[in-house]
């Protein structure tokens, strides 16, 4: 257990500086680059764009018009409203799933010489990595 569980630290290691999409159980997604990961499963992400779905009836008041852009859905119910931060903390208590670009996840995997048989979810702390393309 100890030798897979450091390899399983090696490859959430080699993830560092990589683009990561996280999807929290408000219904937010949250892009940006791995900086941290902590044992709560907290992120600390940099260069983020988080994008949320609102009733069309909800206008918020955003204090930087530049940094919020909105479209609306083919129903026109949900209003799409993404914006821009320069660093943001994602609670592990609210990730919902954490996903990878495939060519990253298979050079972190190479990198770190595991192979697909010897990884488990437990051993990545219960943080359901998906690979998008």
């Amino acid at each position: 257990l100890g030798l897979e569980l450091s390899k399983s630290n090696n490859l959430i290691t080699a993830l560092f500086g990589s683009e990561v999409r996280c999807t929290m159980d408000d219904g937010r997604i949250v892009s940006g680059k791995l900086l941290c990961l902590d044992r709560l499963k907290n992120m600390i992400l940099s260069d983020v764009v988080e994008v949320r779905r609102l009733p069309q009836q909800l206008h918020l008041l955003e204090t930087d018009p530049e940094n919020v852009s909105e479209s609306t859905d083919t129903q026109g119910n949900l209003s799409l409203c993404e914006r821009k931060l320069i660093h943001a903390m994602v609670p592990g208590k609210h990730l919902v799933k954490v996903e990878i670009e495939e060519s990253v996840w298979e050079n972190s995997k190479a990198s770190v010489r595991i192979d697909e048989s010897s990884l488990r979810t437990k051993n990545i702390n219960s943080i359901r990595t998906q690979i998008y393309k």
